[in-house]
């Protein structure tokens, strides 16, 4: 109940003269006309629908766990992942020509360390790229002043970066998935319901590469081709897609982001696998994959229902670990996502890992 009651006898409208010119005290209907009723706010402690989730899909079919990396058991491709990050990941990634222009930037201290430098790449021409540096910078901190939603830190921010990163001869590329559904039979179930999220972006193999073209091209010609990723996209679902990135704004939700992230890496490391299991079969027939639009048909035993999809579920193929990230305004985090034996199903494992600067992504 929301009370909205003023001291009447200070107000103009609820002073009363009566006869001799002196005021009267309002009536007690004036006196209330004022009050507001208004519906009870809701309890302080009330559930989220994204911790809930989250909580959900630590009980799904596969199982999704997420955790800090303290007290886990790392497999050991994992291991070698992060030695790897350890030893080349931030070392020697911004060109030695922009030193002079970052040390003259009013955030040179982010980038005291010598280390940053690639000594091999001079670049005397750096104008151009600096600009592009600039202009996302001011993009992004345009983000965040005016606090523009999600799709202005994907579209201004995010994805010139990757765009960035990228050199015209590189094997890969980014694709926009922001409306673009997962395959079903991938999805975390309970009771057999698929518990269905959408991601932002996805890195995939260029079509356009010379070394990549050939393989997509033997593909397609053996009729595997129109199934390579876990996306129901007509031209992404014929992409092989290595990872993901699910973005917020200023604010925004890192449960939430989490919770989308957890179940695309989930959602990729299962048609890793199903791509795994489909090479090591003989036959033209089984190559086409199995279980696409039909994950939600009723229990049977014919190969293509749920209890066929928790049987493959349960049989345990490894494959390599995964990266993915979440963007939160400026706040970048890296997640790793691996697949593993627990009482017959799979756990998806994440932990943060770092933050990223523009030029870093170089």
């Amino acid at each position: 109940m929301d009370l909205d009651y003023q001291d009447h006898e200070a107000t103009p409208r609820s002073r009363k003269r009566n006869r001799k010119g002196g005021y009267r005290p309002a009536s007690l209907s004036e006196a209330t006309s004022s009050i507001q009723f208004s519906q009870p706010e809701s309890p302080a402690r009330s559930n989220s629908p994204v911790k809930d989730l989250l909580n959900e899909l630590r009980s799904a079919k596969p199982t999704i766990d997420y955790q800090q990396l303290d007290g886990v058991n790392l497999p050991a491709t994992v291991r070698e992942l992060i030695q790897k990050l350890n030893t080349d990941f931030g070392q020697a990634y911004v060109p030695l020509g922009l030193k002079a222009k970052l040390e003259e930037a009013a955030t040179s201290a982010q980038f005291a360390k010598e280390s940053i430098y690639n000594r091999n790449n001079t670049l005397v021409e750096v104008g151009s790229l600096w600009e592009e540096v600039m202009e996302i910078y001011d993009e992004a901190r345009c983000c965040k002043v005016y606090s523009r939603d999600e799709g202005a830190w994907s579209s201004k921010v995010v994805q010139p970066l990757m765009t960035l990163a990228l050199d015209k001869k590189s094997i890969f590329q980014w694709e926009n998935i922001t409306t673009q559904g997962f395959d079903r039979c991938f999805l975390p179930r309970t009771n057999y319901l698929p518990i269905s999220k959408k991601a932002d972006l996805a890195w995939t193999f260029s079509r356009k590469h010379p070394e990549v073209a050939p393989l997509y091209q033997r593909l397609s010609l053996a009729g595997q081709g129109t199934s390579l990723s876990h996306l129901m996209d007509p031209y992404t679902s014929k992409l092989a897609v290595y990872n993901g990135f699910e973005i917020k704004k200023t604010a925004g939700s890192e449960d939430e982001s989490l919770a989308q992230l957890a179940i695309f890496l989930a959602c990729l490391l299962r048609n890793m696998k199903d791509l795994r299991r489909r090479a090591q079969r003989k036959g033209g027939n089984t190559l086409v994959r199995e279980g696409r639009a039909k994950a939600t048909t009723p229990l049977d035993d014919s190969g293509s229902g749920p209890a066929a999809q928790e049987n493959r579920d349960n049989e345990h193929i490894e494959v390599l670990p995964v990266l993915g990230w979440t963007i939160v305004g400026h706040h970048w985090s890296t997640y790793i996502a691996w697949s593993s034996p627990e009482d017959g199903e799979n756990v998806v494992s994440f932990f943060t890992w770092s933050h990223f600067h523009i030029t870093k992504s170089r």
